[in-house]
């Protein structure tokens, strides 16, 4: 109805709009409707004509949005109920987003041309997932209670709103715009948790009423989710962690590298078991806390590197280790394996740190023999032992080499050798000089260690003296050794 008064005289005329301008006249979108009237005060009168430009009620539309969980398909929501008990969805679930529009074939308006806009909420978090809106024929498009396809449509997200414009519309159809979306976000050291409104506006035009589906206080969904860590680094079986032995040698510190990657987590604690074997069963007992990693910013990698004793370990043994991260917000990784090639080493054990001898003129003289070379006897007033150990798959050498003996800057001889002697076979065991020459080595077979007690054996200087330059005196000096072994890492 349309009702207009003129209060200073009187007027106050009632006119039925809906049945004037629906059942008498021809409407199309564009057309305005016009009233005219004419005004007079007995001595002038004024034609005019009044434009009704918003004429709504022409166009009857029902609008309802649904939510719903694609694979399996499950309904979370419709705007059209109030469901007692708000739907909860997984973060990793895509979610789709389905407008049912239904353009009434009792409307007096054929047709809605392009134009309006649809608009749903849109919180922070959400991402379309494609990045498209699509528009069809419900009888078109839906595909086993879900739609698929359609036409693209223009589309703007802005203000916490997705913005559609609408393409023309025809009575006596049902329409559907539909978008899938994603949660993409992580709270800071949190699991999500949180509240999903919606709410769809179909903002109307002069032929069709402005409209809304849905109350954010009640038609909401939860949104859940948890982030848990990952070690990138580690075998995920002990089989996987067999074929990629890392190679630890006896004596030294294995070193595990953990690289952890959390999506939201500025913390993890670390933990791990002891070495084990492969025939071991590892139970939740068997790991204890050994490192905790932080970060001041989620760019920051989060990682660490586990300094591991090994000195319970047996050589030529493969080793295993297990470890998982637990984050800031308690989520756990998947358990990881670490394996090692336990292996021994080839260690220069001991030797003495000097040798001297005490030289006197006579003792020199009476010292040379036929080949007239000296042979000074050499005595040790405390340990001296020479010695290599191996617990490796290699074999050693070991050279030697003299340096000068000296009393006050003076050398002994030019050329001085120190030479071991069996003293039940009197054979020749061993000689240095000063060139260096290997003077010990392992054998293919047999022992793999040297012990040798320099005390057992008849030990000697060997030079050629020049008696008139040689000074009585406490002569000393080192031998320079050197060990080599066969021993390669791959």
């Amino acid at each position: 109805m349309l009702r207009y008064t003129v209060p200073d005289f009187g007027v106050d005329v009632t006119v039925p709009v809906d049945d004037t301008f629906k059942s008498n006249l021809n409407l199309t979108n564009s057309a305005p409707v016009y009233f005219g009237f004419t005004g007079a005060n007995g001595g002038y009168v004024q034609e005019k004509a009044v434009a009704f430009v918003d004429v709504e009620g022409l166009v009857e539309l029902d609008m309802r949005t649904g939510v719903f969980e694609k694979d399996p398909v499950k309904l979370l929501l419709d705007t059209g109920t109030t469901l007692a008990q708000p739907a909860t969805v997984d973060n990793s679930k895509t979610i789709t987003y389905a407008t049912y529009l239904s353009y009434k074939s009792t409307s007096d308006l054929a047709d809605l041309e392009l134009g309006i806009l649809l608009s749903s909420l849109f919180p922070e978090g959400l991402s379309l997932v494609p990045e498209a809106v699509y528009f069809g024929k419900a009888s078109e498009i839906m595909v086993n209670g879900m739609p698929e396809g359609g036409t693209a449509l223009p589309f703007a997200i802005e203000n916490g709103q997705l913005v559609v414009t609408l393409p023309d519309m025809v009575k006596g159809n049902e329409y559907i715009v539909h978008f899938s979306v994603n949660y993409t976000e992580a709270p800071l050291d949190q699991n999500l948790d949180v509240a999903i409104p919606v709410q769809t506006v179909f903002n109307g035009n002069a032929f069709v009423s402005s409209m809304t589906s849905g109350d954010p206080e009640t038609h909401y969904y939860q949104m859940t989710g948890s982030f848990p860590p990952t070690l990138s680094t580690g075998s995920a079986s002990l089989a996987e962690a067999k074929a990629d032995l890392q190679i630890v040698r006896q004596k030294r510190n294995s070193y595990i590298p953990i690289t952890i990657d959390d999506q939201n987590s500025t913390q993890a604690k670390i933990y791990v078991t002891d070495f084990f074997t492969e025939d071991k069963t590892i139970t939740e007992t068997d790991f204890s806390e050994a490192a905790l990693v932080e970060r001041g910013t989620l760019s920051e990698p989060l990682s660490d590197t586990l300094a591991l004793d090994t000195s319970d370990l047996e050589p030529g043994t493969t080793y295993y280790l297990a470890s998982y991260v637990i984050d800031t917000e308690g989520n756990r990784s998947e358990t990881r394996y670490y394996g090692i090639d336990f292996r021994g080493i080839v260690v220069f054990e001991r030797a003495p740190a000097s040798i001297t001898a005490a030289v006197t003129l006579n003792e020199l003289a009476r010292s040379i023999r036929d080949d007239s070379f000296a042979y000074l006897t050499i005595s040790f007033d405390q340990e001296a032992l020479l010695s290599v150990s191996n617990t490796s798959e290699g074999t050693w050498q070991l050279s030697g080499q003299m340096t000068d003996f000296m009393q006050n800057q003076q050398q002994l001889a030019e050329e001085i050798q120190l030479v071991l002697y069996d003293p039940v076979t009197n054979q020749l065991v061993a000689s240095v000089t000063s060139e260096e020459q290997v003077i010990f080595q392992q054998q293919p077979t047999g022992a793999t260690d040297l012990t040798l007690d320099l005390q057992e054996y008849d030990c000697y200087f060997r030079f050629v003296p020049k008696l008139d330059l040689i000074e009585p005196g406490t002569y000393s000096g080192t031998v320079n050794w050197q060990l080599e072994s066969t021993i390669v890492d791959k």
